[in-house]
């Protein structure tokens, strides 16, 4: 692919890189080759490169198709993505501003405006998720829990702060749709809910460790899954593992009427009183 395929033509150069015109591509290309790493593209010329990493974020195109678009190895495209990027964002950063409240309040979703006023602004964003390790497990997200400290990281109080942009989303409940080599207890579709994501809930896919994952019995549907994690959990450390709950004991709980209703029924499996 050259220079002719997009050169006079700006409806070309829009829909595959996203820009006004071939004009602004080009002064794209003479303000970052000069930080390109030497000689690690040397199969790509700097427009092909450019060309090449624009039409990945811009139609999502798999790196094997554009493999066989410019005639060089996948490994090549998965390489200049990977080192072009960051040369991408460190120089292209500072020309990039947030849009106000008031611009992103008129494009938000009416969704978000029903569910939660006008003193909500959220970004929402598309990227793939990847198997990363070994022990990972991406699961298709059914239904999301909200749990407390979402809010508190959102309010910027809790003491782990995540690094941004970050999505949120611990408590999930889906379908495993792949498992890393290392995985042993889950399968490509098992139902299952986690409370420990690595990617975050909020998104159609979600990573999680196996350890963290745990098959859905088939009397819950995938709401309950996703609300099941943390106030199960938790009731159970306290009384199991940390008070030793016996049966004939008797046990007071404080705010049953909250998540902690959860330890009513475990408490009626272990035969304490109420």
């Amino acid at each position: 692919m050259n220079e002719n395929f997009l050169s006079g033509d700006d409806d070309t150069v829009k829909y595959y890189m996203g820009l006004r015109n071939f004009a602004f591509f080009q002064i794209l290309i003479l303000t970052l080759t000069p930080y390109l790493p030497q000689g690690r593209m040397k199969n790509l010329s700097p427009f092909q490169l450019f060309l090449l990493i624009l039409m990945r974020l811009r139609l999502d195109l798999p790196i094997q198709h554009l493999s066989h678009l410019f005639r060089v190895h996948k490994t090549t495209v998965a390489d200049a993505f990977h080192h072009t990027l960051g040369v991408m964002y460190a120089q292209l950063c500072p020309l990039v501003h947030w849009p106000s409240r008031e611009c992103l309040f008129t494009s938000m979703p009416h969704q978000f405006v029903e569910s939660f006023g006008k003193n909500v602004a959220a970004i929402v964003d598309c990227f793939e998720v990847f198997i990363e390790k070994p022990s990972n497990v991406l699961i298709r997200v059914h239904a999301c829990g909200i749990n407390p400290v979402e809010t508190y990281i959102r309010s910027g109080s809790y003491a782990r702060k995540p690094s941004l942009p970050y999505t949120p989303g611990s408590d999930i409940s889906g379908v495993v749709e792949a498992v890393g080599d290392g995985v042993c207890l889950l399968r490509t579709g098992d139902r299952v809910f986690t409370t420990g994501t690595v990617t975050g809930g909020y998104a159609e896919f979600t990573l999680a460790s196996e350890d963290t994952v745990h098959k859905l019995p088939d009397t819950l549907d995938y709401k309950q899954g996703a609300a099941i994690g943390v106030p199960y959990f938790t009731a159970y450390r306290a009384l199991v593992q940390k008070a030793h709950a016996k049966a004939g004991e008797t046990v007071l709980i404080h705010g049953a009427s909250g998540g902690f209703l959860s330890a009513v029924p475990l408490l009626e499996d272990l035969h304490c009183v109420l």
